[in-house]
């Protein structure tokens, strides 16, 4: 009881906020506005209740009940008290109002909420009844048919030729798309056979570079051995095959150093 009575105290203090804007007129007012002598505009119906609420009362009313159901301004035509209007009746602006007026200041058609809202101040607002009455002897009356019929004439042949223009434009891009296609084919075929001929030399070049790589490996490995072969013998014993192994170790030796300059200069 405490909730609902300081819930209905806040939408109270809220709606006494709001100017009242009794000079304007609505086709449905909010029915807790109305109570408190306000009047503002609703937005919505309550089927079970059978009261209409604004923006800012619903959303009382929905926490209050819950499982009410409650229809916006898309369902109005199931309001209570809504009165069904034709397609050619009804305002523009105010879907459950009906087409009573013409502004002639502006050449509008109009309800009567929109001569409240926005031609309060217009010179010449008319009963539509009124500019009824004799319409059909108007000479602009009269001339309606074949001034149609030249404008849809005109229509139709507008889409005419913007029907076969989209349908050229479709087809152009169809083989835009399958030229683009076919050059993409193309290019990767050309790319294929690039990379195949690339594979081809890299694969050649490589083999080239590392027989030369082996190469040089194994004059460096026999020179090494044989120097080693050498220095042993030069340490185990003093004879004449020292003085020989040392001749041969300094010859290797000599020969090592030009292979070694060698393959830095071509480094």
């Amino acid at each position: 009881k405490g909730y609902l009575t300081e819930q209905t105290s806040m939408a109270s203090n809220f709606r006494s906020a709001v100017c009242q804007r009794s000079d304007l007129i609505y086709d449905f007012v909010c029915s807790p506005c109305k109570d408190d002598g306000l009047n503002n505009e609703a937005q919505f119906f309550c089927d079970e209740c059978k009261k209409y609420y604004g923006n800012t009362c619903v959303r009382l009313h929905n926490k209050l009940f819950r499982t009410h159901s409650v229809l916006g301004r898309q369902e109005v035509s199931k309001w209570l008290g809504y009165a069904g209007l034709s397609p050619m009746e009804t305002c523009d602006k105010h879907s459950d109002r009906k087409l009573e007026l013409l502004c002639e200041d502006h050449n509008e058609l109009c309800c009567h909420i929109c001569v409240s809202l926005t031609h309060r101040m217009c010179k010449s607002i008319k009963h539509i009844p009124d500019l009824a009455d004799g319409l059909k002897k108007q000479i602009d009356f009269r001339e309606i048919p074949a001034d149609v019929d030249k404008i849809i004439t005109r229509l139709e042949e507008t889409i005419k030729n913007r029907t076969h223009s989209k349908r050229s434009l479709d087809d152009s891009g169809g083989k835009i798309l399958a030229e683009i296609k076919s050059l993409r084919k193309r290019v990767n075929d050309q790319l294929d056979e690039i990379e195949k001929q690339t594979n081809v030399l890299l694969q050649d070049q490589l083999h080239k570079a590392g027989d030369l790589l082996q190469e040089d490996i194994y004059k460096c490995t026999q020179l090494h051995d044989k120097i080693n072969t050498y220095l042993k013998s030069i340490q185990s014993k003093q004879d004449d095959n020292t003085f020989l192994a040392y001749k041969k170790c300094k010859k290797k030796m000599r020969a090592a150093e030009r292979l070694l300059q060698q393959m830095q200069e071509l480094s």
